[in-house]
């Protein structure tokens, strides 16, 4: 990990917690002795990064990962690629709370008391936020599985197949979304540099 990259600031916040709570210091050491505690290390920050990707607000992200490494914990030995696995329950679990939300408006403000626990540092979040802002923006004038699409593309090694099996799908239509996507983008692109 590279300095300013968000690893040290999220690495602060999980001592934090660490220091105010026992259980979650024993599920730790725990993650660590099979494996997971350097998966989390490795991956956590690229997996909210991912779930940011797919339209999710820094804390949406975080709440996500949050569930997607609490999943990966209980199946770690019979997990056989666990990025692969977490990109993929993270992109389910994304998919349900983007349905969800789409059923449920509330304008009432989630009690303070109520809400998930923090995972990461506000400096984190605003520093990520920052990071996939560019991206974040991009992506935002695809259509949903124009998005997911070119989410899982951006990681580089998934082949349409791949992909077509997350989104439940067939791979002639990732091709197509991917396509058209790719147009969209263009097209936003070039209106803006117009401006």
């Amino acid at each position: 990990m590279e300095p300013g990259d968000g690893f040290e600031l999220a690495e602060a916040a999980l001592d934090a917690i660490l220091d105010e709570d026992e259980a979650a210091r024993q599920d730790l050491a725990l993650a660590e002795a099979i494996g997971v505690g350097e998966f989390y290390h490795e991956h956590a920050t690229k997996l909210v990064g991912f779930v940011i990707k797919l339209g999710a607000t820094v804390q949406d992200a975080e709440d996500i990962v949050h569930g997607v490494l609490l999943k990966l914990l209980n199946r770690w030995d019979t997990v056989e690629n666990p990025t692969a696995w977490a990109r993929t329950v993270a992109t389910h679990a994304y998919m349900r709370s983007a349905v969800r939300v789409r059923e449920v408006v509330t304008t009432e403000p989630i009690p303070e008391s109520t809400a998930a626990p923090a995972l990461f540092t506000p400096e984190f979040r605003a520093e990520i936020a920052e990071e996939f802002a560019e991206v974040t923006a991009a992506l935002a004038v695809l259509p949903g599985q124009q998005r997911l699409v070119m989410a899982w593309r951006m990681e580089g090694s998934y082949t349409d197949k791949e992909i077509a099996q997350v989104l439940r799908t067939t791979p002639k239509a990732v091709a197509a979304a991917a396509k058209r996507a790719r147009r969209t983008l263009k097209t936003h692109l070039r209106r803006e540099d117009r401006r």
